[in-house]
């Protein structure tokens, strides 16, 4: 019997292999608006049989339910389980950098003894140099003395600038061991965070290198969408560069990885909604009354009942449908640390026809607009974010794309062009007040006068206004509006208007108002 467990103990002692511990690279990472997904590819040397292996040093705050594994055909996994390790010290991760400062320190150490010597040199030169005068009787021809001096001039020049540059030296590599020392410094204060580990229980079939892909959902990492318009000229269309700005403080550096953007979010509730019927009932008004007396955190239960049961069937109905997202994915591998500090990707470049028009509004500024217009917007797939404006070359200001809001068409204003002058003057010999009996009547008259400095021809909406009566005593007569669009309701003037270069144009707006002679109105 004896004999028979220890030959159980022997079979199990060589199938079961000891725990192989071992680190990988990251490969890919794809982040969300919310979190990132790690894909590490790692090749591992197995002997045959049943063994453990534990990949170290993953980021802290893994999601622990997020973690896939893909296996090698040949080998059977059987078992993952997630752990932290609080006993990896800091020790491990700061191991490069005291390397490189080791390195720094001994580049220090040359640049002082180098620094040395020379100036060793110039104090003999300047001692050599005293003492020789200092002696009265010296048998030294002038000739000689002059030789001497002139010698110790050219060697001085030499060293000077030598030991200046020694010093310049010195302080860049102090500036980098300072900066070194910073690092090891954080990293040091971090030492007792935990590291995440995933250990593999499986059985090999054969013995040698097998793949095994990787991947779990991290935290503290996100990117956003700003885009780069970008205007040439009127003549040409509207260039677009898709930008990101990503973030990540996950634990771990994600170094030549390769990424993919992507708009979904794993946490966000993927079920759709579900419509119930909503049941109407007769409630007591005692019931209601006493639920609007009652405070809302003493009278949770009443409030339940003048809610009615059909928002509580609507909370427990639910039926699962998966959301889409939009991915873009990034050619070029890109290094991006866990310090949380901004780094930017371009995405890609899109070359968008538009039409652009000129909008400008002279009672309220004097400027020009320019804007773009953008049909079948929705094959640039865009989403909501920043832009920055560049217009022949000059930075304009920013806009925020909101696509919740656009509905025919994107409109862009790509900011004020000099080029176009516009001028809102007062008609001063049609302006004036007649006063009759018990009635005034007051006239008013402006001037727009639009003048295209462009080479080119362009195409510019004016608007303007007339005045609106909220009482039957003021009427508002039109004289003269240059053939505007005129909105009854509001009293707005909008003129359409195609202008060739160099050209100029007037318009002119001349209206009436009656009114009772006390009154006092606003029409300036």
């Amino acid at each position: 019997m004896k004999q028979v467990i220890l030959f159980l103990f022997i079979a199990i002692g060589l199938t079961l292999q000891a725990q192989q511990v071992v680190s990988s690279d990251i490969k890919e990472v794809t982040i969300y608006q919310n979190g990132a997904q790690v894909s590490r590819d790692i090749t591992l040397k197995l002997s045959q049989g049943a063994q453990e292996v534990s990949i170290k040093g993953l980021a802290e705050n893994l999601d622990a339910n997020s973690i896939r594994v893909v296996s090698d055909p040949d080998c059977i996994l059987q078992g993952v389980r997630h752990e932290l390790n609080y006993i990896q010290t800091a020790e491990d991760k700061t191991a490069e950098l005291k390397k490189k400062r080791d390195q720094l320190l001994d580049d220090a150490a040359r640049i002082s003894q180098q620094t040395s010597i020379l100036k060793f040199e110039k104090t003999m030169l300047e001692k050599n140099q005293a003492q020789i005068l200092g002696i009265s009787n010296s048998t030294l021809k002038l000739e000689d003395l002059k030789t001497l001096i002139e010698f110790q001039k050219l060697r001085l020049q030499e060293l000077l600038p030598k030991i200046y540059e020694q010093d310049k030296k010195s302080q860049l590599v102090q500036i980098e061991i300072d900066k070194v020392n910073k690092q090891i410094q954080d990293m040091d204060q971090n030492k007792l965070k935990p590291s995440s580990e995933i250990i593999l229980t499986l059985i090999a079939k054969s013995p040698g290198n097998h793949q095994f892909q990787v991947q779990y959902y991290v935290t503290n990492a996100s990117w956003k969408m700003n885009y780069d318009v970008l205007v040439k000229d009127i003549k040409s269309p509207l260039e677009l560069i898709y930008n990101a700005t990503v973030y990540q403080s996950s634990g771990e550096d994600w170094k030549n990885v390769k990424l993919n953007l992507s708009t979904g979010n794993p946490f966000e509730n993927a079920d759709r909604p579900v419509l119930n019927p909503w049941y109407l009932k007769n409630q007591p008004p005692f019931a209601y009354e006493k639920a609007q007396r009652a405070p809302m955190a003493q009278n949770k239960a009443m409030n339940d009942v003048v809610a009615s049961g059909a928002m509580l069937q609507e909370m427990e109905i639910s039926e699962t449908e998966k959301i889409t997202s939009r991915t873009y994915s990034i050619n070029l591998p890109y290094t991006i640390l866990s310090n949380n500090k901004p780094f930017h990707v371009e995405i890609k470049k899109a070359s968008v026809p538009s039409r652009y028009t000129y909008f400008a509004i002279p009672k309220l500024d004097k400027d020009a607009f320019l804007t773009a217009e953008i049909e079948d917007w929705e094959d640039l797939n865009l989403i909501d974010g920043e832009a920055n404006l560049f217009l022949e070359g000059s930075y304009q200001g920013k806009t925020f794309i909101n696509t919740r809001s656009i509905q025919d068409f994107l409109r862009l204003s790509l900011g004020r062009d000099k080029s176009i002058s516009i001028e809102r003057n007062k008609i001063k010999d049609y302006t004036k007040n007649k006063f009759l009996s018990d009635k005034k009547i007051i006239s008013k008259g402006w001037e727009i006068i639009l003048k295209n400095k462009k080479n080119t021809a362009i195409d510019i909406i004016i608007e303007d206004q007339l005045p609106i009566s909220t009482e039957k005593p003021i009427t508002v007569e039109r004289e003269d509006i240059s053939g505007a669009e005129f909105t009854e309701e509001t009293g707005k003037l909008r003129w359409v208007l195609k202008v060739s270069a160099d050209e100029q144009k007037k318009l002119k707006i001349r209206y009436t108002v009656q009114c009772p002679k006390d009154y006092v109105l606003n029409l300036e």
